[in-house]
């Protein structure tokens, strides 16, 4: 069985000067749960503990929009 805090995701968008971004999503336990991670020059975005990476994903891609 997999270990699904080793799943690999990227996010890409562009930045409020409109600049494209291509970054890593990290995941890290934490509170019994999974937590999206998105580093961006000085920005750090972190959601909440969710059951599952894909929820914390989803929760981060929320959070950009």
């Amino acid at each position: 069985m997999s270990d699904q805090s080793q799943e690999k995701h990227q996010l890409a968008g562009s930045d409020p000067l409109e600049r494209g971004f291509s970054r890593p999503v990290v995941f890290e336990q934490a509170g019994g749960g999974y937590q999206a991670i998105l580093r961006y020059e000085t920005t750090r975005v972190v959601t909440r503990a969710h059951d599952t990476p894909a929820a914390a994903l989803e929760q981060l891609i929320s959070t950009l929009q």
